[in-house]
């Protein structure tokens, strides 16, 4: 069953042609598998080095918040104010400048000002913030997005706090 199967390869270098004969023996299907495997696996790891690659040299925000999250402190309605003011920190962890195009806020969340000039690798920039809380007990949640040039797109910071009455440990009697 084993048949002898001639193929002409043509090679084509600088507009010289050359024709080599080649004798090659017909496999079996089963002995074609693990060729088959060895070539789905380089299409893989080929596809995966180039996504690794269009990552590499570009310019990242990284939020000085831990998880991209802020926790507020406890804060007490005797000592509050009905207006809040945050300066967020960011830095370029790329190795490309990074430029912050836009920044928005959730839920009544004003964004007064952010670093626009383009941050070098390792330079720090901020995001000033701005937001109203009513004087009530509640939960605190606002979202700040920045849109920038970094691969990885909008990179989002939530804030969270509670508001909550101070317990003085006094008991009213009525």
């Amino acid at each position: 069953m084993n048949k002898v199967t001639k193929y002409k390869l043509y090679w084509h270098f600088y507009n010289l042609n050359f024709v080599c004969n080649i004798k090659i023996k017909k496999m079996k299907k089963i002995t074609r598998l693990p060729y088959v495997l060895f070539v789905g696996l380089f299409v893989i790891c080929l596809i995966n080095n180039q996504s690794w690659a269009n990552t590499k040299g570009k310019p990242k925000l990284v939020f000085k918040a831990q998880n991209n999250q802020i926790q507020l402190d406890t804060m007490y309605l005797n000592d509050m104010e009905d207006e809040v003011e945050l300066e967020i920190e960011f830095e370029n962890k790329g190795t490309q400048p990074l430029i912050v195009k836009k920044v928005t806020g959730c839920c009544g969340t004003q964004i007064t000002d952010w670093t626009k000039k383009p941050l070098s690798q390792g330079e720090k920039g901020t995001i000033k913030i701005h937001f109203r809380v009513p004087l009530r007990p509640h939960k605190i949640s606002r979202t700040v997005k920045a849109i920038s040039n970094d691969p990885e797109g909008v990179k989002t910071l939530k804030i969270e706090g509670i508001l909550t009455e101070r317990d003085d440990g006094s008991i009213q009697l009525k």
